[in-house]
């Protein structure tokens, strides 16, 4: 199994993804962010943790949302391997992610990664286009 670098400097195991709307969403996305940082991350939980990385996630996912800068963040389980989830989030810019890292809650969701066996894969993207709100 692969383990990749983590933007917090700790190797983490797993691909899962999140998907979780802002509160703030139609705010953010009414203007447009040249540089919105995104990120796809994939975390896999070892088999059979599934429902605690979920009720984990589910936790962190308000946590993030609550972030001024989150555009969004979003939580997905794979249908056929349900100990894998992808998330994808976004951020303003370069600085609200910095905050995100930065975060008590970010630091302890990657120490729960850590300690549970989990593995993290992710990578990051910058929006070149302009959004349309929904």
């Amino acid at each position: 199994m692969t383990c990749l670098r983590s933007i917090f400097g700790l190797a983490l195991v797993g691909s899962v993804l999140l998907t979780v709307q802002s509160a703030r969403a139609d705010e953010l996305v009414a203007g447009s962010y040249p540089g919105q940082i995104s990120i796809a991350a994939f975390v896999t939980a070892p088999p059979g943790k599934e429902k605690e990385f979920m009720a984990t996630f589910a936790k962190f996912t308000q946590e993030v949302r609550a972030e001024p800068g989150c555009v969004n963040f979003d939580v997905h389980q794979n249908s056929k391997i349900s100990n894998r989830f992808f998330v994808y989030e976004n951020f303003k810019d370069q600085a609200a992610f910095d905050q995100h890292v930065s975060a008590a809650h970010t630091k302890n969701f990657v120490q729960f990664l850590n300690s549970s066996g989990g593995v993290l894969q992710f990578e990051n993207w910058t929006m070149v286009t302009e959004r349309r709100a929904p």
